[in-house]
């Protein structure tokens, strides 16, 4: 295996700058392998940072992986998600949930806004630190995106105190023309302080299948939530304890409606039959992947460094 290291940061960042940048927000490699779309966010761990985020730039960039050359793209504020698109443009997604495209092609390097959050999410949202939102998913055929957000109200008792009510959802779009077909409101516990209640009521991924057929979801309160594409009716609820957290969600290639996650700190596995609806856990795994006709799963982990191979159909 050889490994090949293009940049670590963007020239404009290797400077004095106010803000902690991630080195690396998202990554996508392109279709054909040659070039790579890079975003680069500042930090945000505290309130202020969070509202102060509006006048701090992302950095996005292409960068050409033989040659190294790179073309900055216009990046009008911080960016969470980034995803190739068709016609040499590509999706992304700022931290409000706004949804906009832009082109790769020489000339035309400024993005336009897709949809913008409304008015009223866009008030709640400035009422509350939520840094989960605009997480990005694509269709493979590119018909279909989900975003990330929160919904709700805020409500006040005599004291003062908010007692605010705020749940994840996640918008499903139909590209090209772009149309808002449904947002699907997502499974919450309520903690009894509303506080803990609305930070685990986050999406912290969200994901479509390859052959945008379903659509997942999950929260940091533990929860999976799997719905039907079609008809937009749940299809499972999966509920883990709040300390396992699910992460990279994503469907396997082909028919088999297969869904698999890591969670929590102890890294467990799930595998997800949606027909035969079994289950399959396996411990400290650190990460897998699908082969492209979904007949095999790589799953990697544990001390020994084994990597285990799982044929699908037997």
């Amino acid at each position: 295996m050889k490994q090949t290291t293009i940049f670590s940061k963007s020239k404009g960042l290797q400077g004095t700058i106010p803000y902690r940048y991630r080195s690396t927000q998202d990554l996508r490699l392109s279709p054909d392998g040659k070039s790579l779309l890079r975003v680069q966010s500042p930090l945000i761990d505290v309130t202020d940072e969070v509202q102060a985020s509006d006048s701090v730039p992302s950095y996005l960039e292409e960068i050409n992986i033989e040659t190294e050359k790179v073309l900055s793209l216009d990046a009008p504020r911080y960016i969470m998600c980034v995803e190739y698109y068709q016609n040499g443009q590509f999706l992304l997604t700022d931290l409000d949930a706004t949804l906009l495209k832009g082109d790769l092609n020489p000339g035309s390097q400024k993005t336009q806004v897709l949809r913008k959050t409304s008015k009223k999410r866009q008030e709640l949202y400035d009422n509350i630190t939520i840094i989960y939102r605009g997480i990005l998913g694509l269709s493979a055929d590119q018909k279909y995106a989900v975003v990330s957000g929160v919904s709700g109200e805020f409500k006040y008792d005599e004291s003062g105190e908010v007692k605010n009510s705020i749940s994840g959802v996640v918008d499903v779009f139909q590209l090209d023309p772009l149309e808002k077909i449904k947002t699907l409101p997502f499974t919450k516990i309520n903690f009894e302080d509303q506080r803990i209640s609305n930070i685990f009521s986050q999406l912290n991924t969200v994901c479509i299948s390859p052959d945008g057929s379903y659509i997942a979801a999950g929260s940091l309160s533990g929860i999976i939530q799997i719905w039907n594409r079609k008809n937009m009716q749940t299809v499972r609820v999966i509920n883990l304890k709040y300390e396992e957290t699910p992460r990279d969600i994503h469907f396997a290639p082909g028919r088999q409606p297969l869904c698999a996650f890591i969670a929590g700190c102890e890294n467990s596995f799930y595998l997800i039959d949606l027909n035969k609806k079994r289950d399959f856990k396996l411990s400290a795994v650190q990460t897998f992947d699908w082969s492209a006709d979904g007949k095999q799963l790589a799953v990697g982990g544990g001390e020994d460094g084994a990597v285990l191979i799982f044929h699908m159909e037997e």
